[in-house]
């Protein structure tokens, strides 16, 4: 199954969206959307430290485009900060359950920070996968091209 957000429901808490053993999304601001499992696990795509909606999470996600997809400085008290890009040139690798949720990602290129707009940076963004509850959930991060069938596939259905 998947499940497309809409913003205009951003004023629903996670207690209002969900009952016991569903997944509530919730916007929170720009690119952040807080997703709660049944199983209590919180997590904020594209993670600023700007909107947390009064509860930190346990798992973030974030996204190198600018600062408004990412902190360089998130709450030490986070138990799970997932980079949307490698390190020494490689692409960013995760695949990891947390509680009852399986998260994983699918790295995309992204532009390059340069006066030559066409130029791309490789596998300087991640789609994060997260699989619970019976839900595919997919968040594109910082996309800045269309998906190809690689991309397709590795994501899955």
């Amino acid at each position: 199954a998947s499940y497309m957000v809409d913003p205009s429901v951003a004023a629903l808490t996670p207690a209002q969206a969900a009952g016991e053993g569903e997944v509530a999304i919730t916007y929170a601001g720009h690119s952040t959307y807080l997703i709660d499992t049944p199983a209590g696990v919180r997590i904020a795509t594209d993670f600023s430290g700007a909107y947390t909606a009064g509860k930190s999470p346990k798992v973030v996600t974030m996204n190198r485009a600018h600062s408004t997809h990412y902190t360089l400085h998130p709450d030490p008290g986070i138990a799970h900060v997932l980079h949307g890009w490698g390190e020494n040139g490689q692409p960013a690798r995760h695949s990891k359950m947390i509680g009852d949720v399986l998260i994983r990602n699918v790295t995309t290129d992204i532009r390059a920070f340069r006066f030559d707009s066409e130029a791309l940076q490789k596998d300087g963004n991640s789609i994060f996968i997260f699989e619970v509850a019976g839900l595919c959930i997919g968040h594109l991060g910082h996309l800045h091209h269309p998906l190809d069938e690689t991309h397709y596939a590795a994501i899955g259905r």
